[in-house]
């Protein structure tokens, strides 16, 4: 019979079993009648000839049966009549139904959240057309390349253990030679982030994130905007009308979806640009971490006097480009690659003096760019899948608890196991009902836990996010999540189902078909055991899980309490760039000098200053190169220093002591002698004993040889778990490169957040075109900076609370069955005149042996696996003696409580019912 003909015909009898039925005892019948017309030729009666084929051939029943399971649809017949008794004998017990289904959906919605999450930043492709078929563009080489004497916009720039280093940026001419070679590539397009820029929309300055864009950007992706027309050839010409698209986002917020948007004039950067286009409401850029507002043609660069300046745009030395291709249909990377990597090899020795070495030279790597650019995928792969393992964890814990909970109801349903063994049902088809029961649970259970984790996996999301920043994402329930929930909904029914469905059914018929079956030695005693090992796991998980979770939480106490170096109550901070306003030279100087005048006569203000890093906000200028007077060899080079532009105040603002020499004053200006403070660990790094009062550091980002004039106490730069505290705070007027965005530190007598509309008020006055952002307090800034450590401390602490609850149930399940099973011997011991006391003692220490050996066992477990996580401790060792100890005194106690309650229920047994109990 052909697979088609086989599909049809079980169908059929699926969906119109009665004609079937009939169809099938016509076909028995006419057999029959032709047997017995055999029989009857050789002179046999009829009623005879028909008695003797049925005694022959057996009853129809049985025939039809046989014919019946020899088709597949008799499996799916069976299966659907065992989830219709399945769910009746749920139904009648809905306080276990509640409680496996609850648990269980714990432990698959954990799982569900945690999944939705990384779908969405590590598995989802761009909304773009065929986004399989992009690739990203970028490069590596044993030393850095001789030809980049400048690099800027490489979202992934480096180097590894071994020194190599890699990038993601190319010079233009570079791009242009890529893009002639259309062998493999049906488009080739490049970009650049502008970050954020200064928008002025309708007479109101705004800040938005912009993009620099080649020609074939938009067609490359394959994205058509929704009103009016992408970025052309024509538009990247230098001198050609400036042109933009914006956004979807940003034409429904500042042009309220007015159609008669397109033509209307933005100023970006103080330069006018045209609106030719709308983007689609999905399309948010090549980068997941940003949505961009406005897109504008590389041709502008020039105009708009970003950081590379007007000869960047062309010169070979100068890499600031990200590129990225589609390939054409049978074309891959790797012939690509060979291809492209010539040119590029070419493009890196072209014009350079003296020829640079091979190992100098950079060679090309491509990527699949369906998902862009990377970076969102790096700053989260870790903490997922942390977090994933520790939701699995908890699964494995549900599933043991509902695996000691179907154990204990198997019990209960030895005596109607029995019954149907004895009347002629295979062990095979009796594991199979229970385990279809179990699939029900599970199904349940998964159920329960898309709904929890819909709302869960949006909670994680808005965790993970940086304050006032929303990812470009989509959280939520899509059918891959589905698809996962299913997936781990039928592997949870196999995990917690099989075990208890294939022990259940091991019974010995002559004992469980008495009606007393229950008062024989020992009845059961191997499902005992079976939840004494299934207890014993969940809670050595459980350990593993609160030890974790400890150490992350000590991990955030450690940097929550430590001295950060500077005070960080009542400061106000906000950052502004008057540049893009066209603020040069004196001009920007005025503006700053006049704003800290107008912020520091305000009532509510004790002190105000500028800075062009914030304390604790991550990045900032990190140098190496210094060399210090009194060392002829400069041994210090390789050491990195983070440097800071300041303005005078700057330690009174931050509270920051000042330990020798003098503080900044208003004499330390543009036309003074060069001068520094360097921090305390710089001091001893650079000077030794010495006093570096007076001794001068070179550099070459720093005017000629700076003085040390001052030496301050070690602050937190960059982050609150760093190690590298070497510190220069250079005066703000003596930056080389000229004035360009600052942050300004109010530190106030009043809530710092109520001086917001006034500064705001005070910036207008001077101009009210220069808008200012990130808007925050310096404790909501060291708070973000501890987002990562918090969110790791909450939610393993989460997990393991969640985990030591299900230990909980699924020990006091335990000793509640095991004093059920034996309060038959506990009446006879009362009786017998045993003390209450050790019968308390007697059901708690059954409990407690169960828990110790799990503690022990989780104890060993953590101490390998806690290693895996000491790159994101601080402060604490793995192995912390502290944490271990006081955990699995925590563990240890809840035991106690779980068996103390079932066992204070035993010694009040009354031995008369005892006696007769079954």
């Amino acid at each position: 019979m052909s697979l088609l003909r086989n599909i049809t015909s079980g169908l059929r009898s699926l969906f119109r079993r009665d004609q079937v039925d009939r169809e099938l005892d016509e076909e028995l019948g006419a057999y029959l009648e032709m047997e017995a017309a055999e029989k009857m030729k050789q002179g046999v009666s009829r009623k005879d000839a028909l008695r003797a084929v049925r005694l022959e051939r057996g009853s129809l029943e049985l025939a039809r049966e046989v014919v019946r399971s020899g088709n597949w649809e008799f499996f799916v017949e069976t299966c659907w009549q065992d989830f219709r008794f399945g769910l009746r004998t749920l139904r009648k017990s809905p306080g276990f139904t509640a409680v496996a289904v609850l648990t269980l959906a714990l432990g698959i919605g954990a799982n569900t959240a945690i999944f939705s999450l990384m779908d969405s930043v590590m598995l989802s492709n761009l909304p773009v057309k065929d986004p399989k078929q992009l690739v990203h563009f970028s490069w590596a080489s044993p030393k850095w390349p001789k030809v980049v004497q400048m690099i800027s916009g490489s979202e992934s720039m480096g180097s590894d253990e071994s020194g190599r280093t890699f990038a993601s940026s190319f010079s233009y001419p570079v791009f242009e030679r890529f893009a002639s070679d259309k062998t493999y590539f049906s488009s080739l397009f490049g970009f650049y982030d502008l970050e954020e820029v200064n928008i002025n929309v309708r007479g109101m300055a705004v800040l938005a994130r912009g993009e620099i864009v080649t020609a074939g950007f938009f067609s490359g992706l394959g994205v058509e905007p929704i009103l009016g027309r992408a970025i052309a050839t024509d538009d990247e010409n230098p001198g050609s009308a400036a042109v933009a698209v914006i956004s979807w986002k940003f034409w429904r917020a500042h042009f309220s979806g007015d159609r008669n948007a397109l033509g209307q004039s933005i100023a970006v950067n103080n330069v006018p640009f045209s609106i030719v286009g709308v983007a689609p409401p999905e399309f948010f850029g090549v980068d997941p971490r940003f949505e961009i507002d406005v897109w504008v043609p590389a041709g502008q660069m020039s105009a708009l006097t970003i950081q590379n300046g007007t000869t960047s745009f062309t010169r070979r030395d100068a890499w600031w480009i990200s590129v990225m291709g589609r390939l054409r249909p049978g074309g891959t990377q790797q012939q690509a690659r060979s291809a492209l990597d010539s040119i590029l090899a070419q493009e890196s020795t072209y014009d350079v003096k003296p020829a640079p070495k091979p190992d100098e030279i950079p060679h090309l790597e491509l990527s699949s760019g369906a998902k862009g650019l990377d970076s969102l995928r790096t700053q989260f792969s870790e903490p997922l899948h942390l977090l994933f393992a520790a939701v699995g964890l908890v699964l494995l814990i549900a599933c043991a608890n509902v695996a000691g909970i179907l154990l204990a109801r198997s019990t209960a349903r030895t005596r109607e196991i029995c019954v149907r063994s004895a009347m002629g049902a295979g062990r095979a088809r009796l594991t199979r009902q229970l385990f279809a029961e179990s699939v029900l649970l599970a199904l349940a259970g998964g159920c329960s836990g898309v709904l929890l984790a819909d709302w869960g996996s949006r909670i994680l999301f808005a965790m993970a996010s940086p304050p006032g920043h929303v990812l470009p994402i989509k959280v939520g329930i899509d059918p891959l999540v589905l698809l996962f929930t299913l997936a781990v909904s039928i592997a949870t029914a196999v995990l917690f189902g099989l075990m208890p469905a294939l022990r259940a059914t091991r019974v010995d018929l002559v004992p469980g078909l008495k009606e007393n079956w229950a008062n024989l030695p020992n009845p059961s005693l191997p499902r005992l055991h079976s939840r004494k090992v299934l207890v014993v796991v969940e809670t050595a998980l459980s350990l593993v899980l609160l030890i974790s979770a400890g150490l992350f939480v000590r991990t955030l106490g450690n940097l929550e309490s430590q001295d950060l170096g500077f005070h960080s109550d009542r400061v106000l901070l906000f950052a502004l760039d008057p540049s893009r306003q066209d603020y040069k030279g004196q001009r920007a100087v005025h503006f700053y000098e006049d704003l800290l005048g107008r912020i520091r006569a305000l009532p509510a203000v004790e002190s105000a200053s500028l800075s062009t890093h914030v304390l604790l906000s991550g990045g900032g200028s990190f140098f190496n190169g210094f060399a210090a007077e009194g060392n002829g060899t400069n041994p210090h080079t390789k050491l990195g220093v983070h440097v800071n532009w300041v303005s005078p105040g700057f330690l009174q603002t931050m509270r920051i002591p000042l330990l020798a020499g003098r503080n900044f004053g208003p004499q330390d200006n543009s036309g003074s002698q060069p001068a520094v403070l360097i921090s305390q660990t710089m001091a001893r790094q650079f000077f030794g004993d010495e006093d570096p009062l007076g001794k001068w550091l070179h550099h070459d980002d720093l005017p000629s040889k700076v003085t040390v004039v001052g030496v301050v106490k070690d602050v937190k730069y960059s982050s609150a778990d760093e190690d590298d505290l070497a510190d220069v705070y250079v005066p703000y007027l003596q930056q080389s490169r000229g004035l360009g965005a600052m942050n300004v530190e109010i530190r106030a007598h009043v809530d710092p957040l109520s001086l917001v509309p006034q500064v705001r008020e005070l910036v207008a006055q001077i101009d009210r075109n220069i808008p200012i952002s990130d808007v925050r307090t310096q404790e909501e800034q060291v708070s973000e900076s501890l987002l990562q450590q918090r969110l790791f401390a909450r939610l393993s602490s989460f997990f393991g609370l969640l985990a030591l609850l299900l230990v909980w149930v699924g020990l006091y399940g335990l000793v509640a069955y095991a004093v059920t099973q034996r309060t038959h011997e506990i009446g006879i011991r009362i009786a017998l005149g045993a003390p209450r006391e050790d019968i308390l003692k007697l059901v708690v220490g059954q409990g407690l042996k169960v828990t110790l050996i799990g503690v022990g066992i989780g104890v060993v477990v953590a101490f390998v696996l806690t290693r895996f996580v000491s790159s994101l401790l601080y402060d604490v060792k793995p192995a912390d003696p502290v944490t271990f100890g006081a955990v699995s005194l925590i563990l240890t106690a809840v035991a106690l409580l779980a068996s103390y309650l079932p066992a204070r229920r035993a010694t009040k047994v009354d031995p008369m019912v005892a006696l007769r109990y079954e």
